[in-house]
């Protein structure tokens, strides 16, 4: 006796025909029917009464039912159980465009989801709506509030990008800086800032940029150099180096609002995440209500 054959013999009582219960089940009725009797042959007991097309489930067969049922109920529990177990520990995969959004995100995931494992990946913005579309990422961070059907999305983060001056220079003592005081001047950049790299290189097409990939030769450069580096709001706890002036950029593009991004088909886990990131969006927004009362 098996599982397959209770959840046979299960349809066939509930249908009262072979040829419903094979319908449902998706097999073909010759193999419904030899999985009956290969029950019966095992129980030693007929648990059908056959009348013509019809068969009809006799004493034994309301017997065995009850049975059949719990163990079919309990079947189901335990593939759930399993599944949803399966469900956490299946890597989550993050496409992102800029850097900070995604370790806020991910400090965020840690907290609340502690054992969930994570991949990630950068991407630029003209990939963000393709991989969005594809279903290549389980969850998108772009700064477009997709409007699709069949896709969720919810306030992440903003970020601002900001400059840091070395005392020395007289832009330092400057309210704000605009691509005209900028103009010319060096920056170290690191080359993971994502969509970042083009806002400002777009902007400051007369400067000239050294580009870090490695991030900790990248923040060795800023603090020994007496060069330009860009930062945003969410990293300032990481730049209080001495000797430098961090001052507001006038420029166009230098404010983002990142939304995160999650298709319906997306596995339960990361439906999951995106819930807690909207509950949590909802309750900045109540907290910032409050605060201006």
């Amino acid at each position: 006796m098996n599982i397959e054959q209770l959840r046979y013999f299960e349809a066939v009582a509930r249908l009262g025909t072979i040829s419903a219960a094979a319908s449902e089940l998706s097999v073909t009725q010759p193999a419904l029917s030899r999985s009956i009797a290969r029950l019966e042959k095992e129980l030693g007991l007929e648990l059908f009464d056959r009348k013509g097309k019809r068969v009809l489930i006799n004493a034994a067969g309301e017997e065995l039912l009850p049975h059949a049922c719990a163990i079919l109920h309990e079947e189901r529990i335990i593939r759930d159980s399993m599944q949803e177990l399966a469900d956490r520990r299946r890597t989550i995969t993050i496409g992102s465009i800029a850097p900070a959004p995604l370790w806020y995100l991910t400090d965020m995931i840690i907290e609340q989801f502690p054992d969930q494992l994570l991949s990630s990946k950068t991407i630029t913005l003209e990939e963000s709506s393709s991989v969005l579309m594809n279903g290549e990422f389980d969850l998108i961070i772009s700064d477009r509030a997709f409007d699709y059907p069949s896709v969720r999305c919810a306030h992440l983060m903003d970020e601002q990008i900001f400059v840091s001056v070395p005392n020395q220079s007289k832009l330092a003592t400057k309210d704000k800086l605009s691509a005209g005081d900028l103009k010319g001047e060096t920056f170290v950049m690191y080359g993971g800032v994502g969509f970042w790299a083009d806002v400002v290189q777009s902007a400051l097409p007369h400067s000239e940029f050294i580009i870090q990939e490695e991030y900790n030769v990248f923040r060795s450069l800023a603090q020994s150099s007496q060069a330009f580096c860009f930062l945003s709001d969410s990293v300032y706890s990481l730049w209080e180096i001495p000797g430098r002036t961090i001052v507001p950029l006038d420029i166009e593009g230098v404010f983002t609002r990142f939304y995160l991004i999650v298709r319906d088909d997306a596995p339960q886990v990361a439906h999951d995440i995106f819930d807690h990131v909207k509950l949590r969006a909802c309750r900045r927004n109540l907290e910032r209500s409050s605060h201006k009362r």
